[in-house]
């Protein structure tokens, strides 16, 4: 009976062991088939920040636009090698694109989602670090922001995201009397926020030179964030004036870093909401 019993049980475990790794490769084969899908059916528009006779920041003989437009090809590439659909406002750096022309391009080719790539620049040499940057659907009070950066492209507005919240929840309480428009841009600002959320999940946070924790996603009304009716994220690479962040922003093997953690950060976002 007890030599029964063991023949039973290594039997058993035999059988256990050879299933499992069929069980694990079926699970893992149909998650993948899964997100296939998803990624195969996403449409990703890349804008590279300026071009042409718009240079960006100008740092040490460095233009922004061929730093924006090096780090979006190798995105293109990156993003293509995983199964999205993706396209470019402009593929070279003598194309000058107005802002609208880049926000209609989107719009036509249907995009689900669009990043604009930028890198920064600023007075206070010690500033550093990614910026991710998304519209807000109404305007905020002055009591709303904690603090203020001031770069050269414009002035960074970190907000207290609570108050964000209590705002959209007052906006959704009263929906009824909320325009369409309205509603469709909270919508599209909270698709933003998570794709903003999601990639900047794989970034570095840096110190303020207050000595403050530098806050990652920022508001600003800046004209590919206010007029396009897709998801957008605007992100700043980081600080083309910041030396050891030049150099990195200069080397391609970092650049091809980036296309990697913006890739990571979509496919994060997509783990936790669907477009389609």
């Amino acid at each position: 009976m007890k030599t029964n019993q063991t023949i039973f049980l290594l039997k058993t475990l035999l059988l256990v062991g050879l299933y499992a790794p069929f069980s694990a490769h079926s699970k893992n084969k149909n998650e993948l088939s899964t997100h296939s899908k998803a990624k195969k059916s996403l449409k990703v528009f890349i804008d590279p920040g300026h071009g042409g006779k718009d240079p960006g920041a100008y740092v040490d003989g460095i233009k922004e636009s061929k730093v924006t437009l090096k780090t979006s090809l190798l995105l293109k590439e990156e993003l293509l090698s995983i199964g999205f659909d993706v396209k470019l406002s402009r593929e070279t750096d003598s194309e000058s694109v107005p802002l609208r022309s880049r926000v209609e391009k989107a719009n036509k080719w249907k995009a689900d989602l669009v990043l604009s790539i930028h890198a920064n620049s600023s007075t206070h040499k010690q500033l550093r670090g990614a910026e991710f940057f998304i519209d807000l659907p109404f305007k905020p009070n002055k009591e709303d922001y904690d603090e203020i950066l001031s770069t050269e492209h414009s002035q960074r507005m970190s907000l207290r995201w609570s108050a964000v919240e209590e705002e959209l929840l007052s906006i959704k309480s009263k929906s009824k009397k909320a325009s369409v428009a309205t509603l469709n841009k909270i919508d599209q600002f909270e698709k933003s926020h998570l794709l903003a959320q999601s990639l900047s999940s794989f970034w570095e946070v840096h110190k303020l030179p207050s000595g403050k924790r530098k806050d990652l996603i920022f508001t600003s009304p800046l004209f590919m964030l206010k007029h396009s009716p897709i998801p957008t994220v605007l992100i700043e690479l980081g600080y083309l004036s910041h030396p050891i962040e030049q150099q990195m922003l200069l080397s391609e093997d970092e650049q091809r870093k980036f296309a990697k953690k913006i890739s990571k950060g979509l496919l994060s976002f997509l783990d936790k909401y669907s477009l389609k």
